[in-house]
């Protein structure tokens, strides 16, 4: 019996997700650059796939139903609710809300527009399910621990958590921002708890996603609670954690983080198209520089050619002088021999 549109789109979901958290896998246990890069061609394939699932369950949603029910998957109810995307395309949002929530994101669409991605935004960040998301990311979790191990990835017999490391800061961060002490307070209570702050720190990190990467390969990752993980890949340290509070709301501050990374992924791509481009016109100035330099050096030497030949003439003019000097001299003298009116003029 062939599968629904609904369940295609469910486990095309999964396979995003589990990829997804095994190149997370990978980076946070030092995997080699080779397997993280092949995952991450797998995940674009993946996400493709998805895409393509969702646009085709959108176009079998009725105009006055936005938002329909997937059932029952890896422990979470699903929803599709359908809205316009940042392009303006008709798309679909696949995600686990709250069953008591579900009234806010229905439109009859007849009558009302369909969601614009940012009013949806804002409205899903508090109606998350976050008890059955949990259950779901540990079904990815298995899942991605499962496909690594089939690929012959050694894998730790340990928690895997283990593999990454909490710096003192970082421990002493976590226990500031979730359990309100200060920094004093803060120091001795984790150095009194240290294996419970850590594992809450690396389970925290678990259920980030990856938001950025700096220049200095340094990654952030952001989690549900609004938590930013400050990661060396390199060292499997987690270097700091922070929360994101801009005083608003915690969806709001959520929302500014997400639309912020946004603002910084275009500046960031617009400072290497810039790049690029320079280094072009560098290429092209440089090589109409090389150009310029050459004839420089052609007509330098045309030059000292030149004043060698007016050297050759000045010394040519100036041995004519000298004749002309020997022969007035000759002249005057002759003169002298008989005219002595010169003599007395002088």
């Amino acid at each position: 019996m062939a599968k629904s549109v609904g369940a295609q789109l469910l486990e095309a979901r999964l396979r995003c997700d589990t990829i997804e958290a095994s190149v997370k896998l990978c980076v946070s246990l030092g995997s080699n650059k080779d397997l993280v890069g092949h995952l991450e061609s797998e995940l674009s394939k993946a996400i493709r796939e998805y895409n393509a699932k969702a646009q085709a369950f959108v176009k079998k949603m009725t105009l006055s139903n936005n938002v329909e029910s997937l059932g029952e998957f890896c422990g979470a109810n699903w929803h599709v609710v359908r809205h316009y995307g940042m392009d303006g395309e008709m798309t679909a949002w696949v995600g686990i809300l709250k069953d008591s929530d579900i009234w806010m994101f229905r439109r009859d669409c007849k009558v009302e527009p369909d969601w614009e991605e940012s009013q949806l935004k804002t409205l899903i960040i508090s109606s998350i399910d976050e008890e059955s998301r949990l259950r779901y990311m540990e079904v990815v979790k298995e899942e991605a621990i499962k496909d690594l191990k089939a690929a012959g990835v050694e894998l730790p017999e340990t928690d895997t958590k283990q593999a990454v490391k909490v710096s003192h800061h970082a421990g002493c961060r976590w226990v500031q921002r979730t359990k309100g002490m200060s920094e004093p307070q803060a120091v001795d209570y984790k150095r009194l708890n240290v294996q419970e702050v850590e594992k809450e720190v690396r389970e925290g990190f678990e259920s980030a996603e990856h938001i950025w990467t700096a220049e200095d390969g340094i990654e952030y990752w952001f989690d549900p609670n609004n938590m930013i993980y400050v990661y060396a890949p390199r060292e499997h340290n987690i270097i700091t954690v922070y929360e994101s509070d801009f005083s608003f709301a915690k969806h709001i501050n959520r929302q500014i983080v997400l639309e912020q990374v946004q603002v910084i992924k275009k500046a960031w791509q617009e400072y290497k198209d810039a790049m690029d481009c320079h280094a072009e016109a560098v290429e092209q100035l440089d090589g109409a520089i090389g150009s310029v330099n050459d004839q420089i050096k052609v007509l330098e030497s045309e030059l000292e050619l030149l004043k060698a030949k007016r050297d050759t003439l000045m010394a040519e003019k100036y041995e004519s002088a000298k004749l002309i000097s020997k022969a007035s001299a000759a002249y005057e003298a002759e003169c002298n021999k008989l005219f002595k009116y010169n003599k007395i003029i002088k």
